[in-house]
């Protein structure tokens, strides 16, 4: 999210560029001016971001149209017509109102944000929409507390946030910001499996099996696109593919490794919840030897999608 301050002073085209390439999905211009809405989103396209667009309440049945039209990723319903950082009441039943408006505008997600500074106005609010932005609370509790937002150990079993699972893959000739999702997404799923808790849930483990099916999805679709785009393979796109080959075949693994545990550690609950007084058997190797075997399994992955050590790289 930014405004259009920046994207003007840095330039549409180059600001679009800069964002792609540090492997933004999208940018919304919440007060991208509508004489300039068309090169904003020409430039986003050519850099394959999506350009969601804010929707003011106060937009007529055709005025929102033609925002709807101009708009990609989602569109942003304000909760309240305040400033950012708002803490007041809400007017649910206009808000339900505005949304209804734009579903009829428009078959896009619709977010809202903006004044939900309760976990109770946030639950009045998602039945409305698909998705609930939650910011200046946030950044509230980062500023109260910086030094814990830097050294606390996470408490989540997935502390990073990951891009979409299954996003198409760019048809670009410039693999560097699919490589590094793959390399956050890989190390997000890293941390998560560090941070499990100490009885290993199922549900958890189900959900980063997921993740890591995600991550080699990922990697072959960008192996398709790239092979497509060449007729005549050089040794530097030999290489390249390679590395994605090899990536793929590393969360692959992984998720074999992690669907591993999952069977084991249901099993030994299996055991657990039979067992009468007689011994419990537990079957090994444990769950834990296998999620360990993931997680240096996605270990690898970063290192094989850094393409600043591949000789006559395109990508630097």
């Amino acid at each position: 999210m930014t405004y259009w301050d920046p994207v003007h002073r840095h330039g549409p085209e180059h600001l679009a560029r800069l964002l792609a390439d540090a492997g933004a999905a999208g940018a919304m211009v919440v007060d991208l001016p509508d004489d300039q809405a068309e090169r904003w989103q020409a430039a986003a396209k050519d850099a394959n971001l999506s350009t969601p667009r804010l929707v003011p309440r106060h937009l007529a049945d055709t005025g929102l149209a033609t925002v709807a039209a101009g708009a990609s990723g989602w569109l942003y319903a304000p909760a309240s017509t305040g400033p950012t950082g708002y803490r007041g009441p809400l007017d649910v039943p206009a808000l339900a109102d505005f949304t209804t408006r734009l579903r009829a505008a428009s078959p896009l997600p619709v977010v809202s944000g903006v004044g939900i500074s309760t976990p109770a106005l946030a639950e009045r609010v998602a039945p409305l929409v698909d998705a609930v932005v939650i910011g200046t609370p946030v950044v509230r509790a980062l500023m109260a507390s910086p030094e814990q937002a830097r050294c606390s150990p996470p408490r989540s079993p997935t502390p990073c946030t990951r891009t979409p699972p299954r996003r198409p893959v760019p048809d670009s000739t410039n693999p560097v910001p699919v490589l590094s999702r793959i390399a956050s997404d890989a190390s997000c799923l890293h941390q998560a499996l560090r941070a499990l808790p100490a009885e290993r849930g199922a549900s958890a483990l189900a959900a980063h099996i997921t993740d890591a099916q995600d991550l080699a999805d990922t990697a072959l679709r960008l192996f398709l696109t790239r092979s497509r785009q060449t007729s005549r393979p050089s040794p530097t796109d030999l290489l390249l593919l390679h590395r994605v080959a090899q990536i793929a075949k590393a969360a692959q693994d992984a998720a074999a490794e992690l669907t591993a545990a999952l069977a084991r550690a249901v099993e030994n609950q299996r055991r657990q919840a039979a067992a009468t007084s007689r011994r419990v058997v537990l079957i090994g190797p444990t769950p834990q030897q296998f999620i360990e075997s993931a997680t240096d399994l996605l270990d690898r992955i970063p290192a094989l999608c850094d393409a600043r050590e591949w000789p006559e790289s395109p990508c630097q």
